[in-house]
């Protein structure tokens, strides 16, 4: 690939990030404005919005509910993963293709999805 390819490929790719995460830094410095109405430019800068998160009990029993059902999700996954992993890497043994495309499948489908999504379009 030749400089001037890949810096209009860069140029690019850059445009894509910023449209895909635009979205997001608005969010992010609308959070900051004191008022309830988001406007440009800023009227000043407040914390208020991020203290009424901790004030209210209904997100932060929610919060403390996600974090729970993750942190049990994580260790289930751990528990069957690293000794699936040392046995499908380690040993031979009968059904080791298919038990290795039944731990890969969760990696490959969303993609294989996406193919055929844009197949069809």
């Amino acid at each position: 690939m030749n400089q001037s390819k890949h810096i209009s490929l860069g140029i690019v790719t850059f445009f894509i990030f910023l449209f895909l995460l635009g979205p997001l830094f608005i969010i992010f410095a609308a959070s900051f404005e004191p008022t309830t109405v988001l406007q440009f430019p800023p009227s000043g800068f407040s914390f208020d919005w991020y203290q009424n998160i901790f004030e209210i009990s209904a997100f932060m029993e929610t919060f403390k509910l996600s974090m729970m059902i993750s942190l049990l999700g994580n260790l289930c996954a751990l528990l069957l993963g690293i000794p699936a992993a040392y046995a499908l890497s380690r040993f031979d043994f009968p059904g080791k293709s298919f038990f290795n495309a039944f731990f890969v499948s969760p990696i490959l489908i969303p993609g294989t999805f996406l193919a055929l999504h844009f197949s069809v379009i």
